[in-house]
Order: structure tokens, then sequence, then C-alpha cells
């Protein structure tokens, strides 16, 4: 049998179910978030280019501000430099052109696709 409540409390009982619903929505969407982002690390983990492997086994998942954000921890400047190539300079003189290795793009890229994944999982489905 069905709870049968009072018209008064109808308000308060229909906000009651609305917020536990946010409440899963926000907890299911967190749980997902942080699973992208570590996943998101594990990819950059295997399509870094590796020298030494101090630069691939630096990337780490880390929440800021109530943000998931994925960066290198151990060789946080090369990122960008390996990402898109720079001129070699020696003594103010540019000898050359460290060419362009690409693996931050296409993590990206999947992370965003999980992203939209999970959006549309709760837009069709619900939690």
């Amino acid at each position: 049998m069905a709870n049968v409540i009072d018209i008064s409390q109808l308000a308060s009982e229909v906000g009651a179910v609305v917020s536990m619903y946010a409440q899963n929505v926000h907890t299911e969407t967190e749980k997902w978030l942080e699973q992208t982002a570590k996943d998101t690390a594990n990819d950059l983990r295997k399509s870094s280019p590796k020298r030494s492997g101090k630069y691939a086994k630096g990337w780490a998942a880390t929440k800021k501000g109530g943000h998931w954000v994925v960066h290198n921890k151990k060789r946080p400047g090369l990122a960008h430099l390996t990402e898109f190539g720079h001129p070699i300079v020696r003594n103010g003189v540019v000898v050359g052109q460290a060419k362009a290795k690409p693996h931050i793009k296409a993590a990206e890229d999947r992370a965003g696709e999980r992203v939209k994944d999970l959006v549309n999982k709760l837009k069709n489905v619900g939690v």
C-alpha cells in the first residue's frame, strides 16, 4: 500500500524527493568525473613520449577547487613544449627545431567524449 500524506505536506514531500534525486545525480556525476580524470591520466602515461620515463610517469589527476585537473607533477613545464615542439637555442642562436609529439590533445578529446556520454546517460535515463 502506498504512503498517505496530507495535501498540506505535498510540497515538502515533493521537495524532499527532488532534493534526494539531485543529490544522487551530483554523487554519480562526481564519481564519473573522477574516473574520467584518472583514465585520462592513465591514457597520458601510455601515450606520452618516453626518454627517461619521468615525464610519462608524472601524469596525475587531482581535485582542485571542486574541479578535476589532469597535470604532470614531475615535469610540468614539458607538456606544452612536447605537445607543440619548440626552437632549440644554443648560445642565443636557434640551431634547430624540436619536433612536436602530440599526445595531450588526443587524451583530452577522449575525456570530452566520456563526459558527453555521462551527460547523455543522465539526460536519457537519470540515475
